[in-house]
């Protein structure tokens, strides 16, 4: 390859890097984040550890940008706190998250009451602590916690027509393969029985 060609294309990328950096830069000065403490962050793990002897406060914890980036836009039942690292804002789909947050929090009250949920806290946490969350060898940097929720998702709209009901599953693995398929198959929507093992269990 030319010299020059080859300094020019690395002198434009280098442009791109930059212009995208500065954008991810605006993005996270308009969000209200803040860093976790260590004493945060104990509690955090204690509350997920105990979350499925607690029938109230069930949880249910996301891993990665798909994912909390699929509810944040669901306009439903939103997370109540978001776990961020750097590492989480740089990958491909750092931008679409920032985005999706800033949009949740730039909302009026109306999501807040349709939801009974407040909006989301965002936290900056290191890559330790999110590893100590994480059940995946190789984590995204991002996770969220969402509260149980027993508002009936049917009320809202009667366009559904196809889903799956899933009864006494204990593999979280099985039932994350049957999410998977259902979405791909275009399935309206997943219903779980208490008996099935999908809540945070430590």
């Amino acid at each position: 390859m030319d010299w020059t060609l080859s300094a020019s294309i690395r002198l434009f990328m280098r442009r791109v890097s930059l212009r995208r950096l500065s954008t991810l830069g605006d993005l996270q000065a308009k969000l209200k984040i803040t860093k976790l403490s260590k004493q945060a962050q104990q509690r955090t793990r204690k509350r997920l550890r105990n979350a499925h002897n607690t029938s109230p406060d069930r949880l249910l914890f996301l891993e990665g940008h798909r994912l909390v980036i699929d509810v944040l836009q669901a306009n439903n039942q939103q997370p109540s706190e978001v776990y961020l690292t750097q590492r989480s804002v740089a990958a491909p789909l750092g931008r679409t998250l920032l985005q999706a947050l800033l949009a949740v929090q730039q909302t009026d009250g109306s999501l807040d009451e349709c939801t009974s949920n407040p909006k989301p806290v965002l936290h900056w946490v290191t890559e330790q602590f999110l590893g100590s969350l994480s059940d995946t060898s190789t984590n995204q940097g991002v996770c969220a916690i969402i509260p149980h929720s027993d508002q009936p998702f049917l009320q809202h709209s009667n366009r559904y027509t196809a889903f799956v009901f899933c009864d006494r599953i204990s593999d979280p693995g099985n039932l994350g393969t049957i999410l998977r398929t259902s979405y791909g198959m275009g399935v309206d929507g997943v219903m779980v029985a208490e008996g099935c093992n999908v809540w945070v269990s430590g």
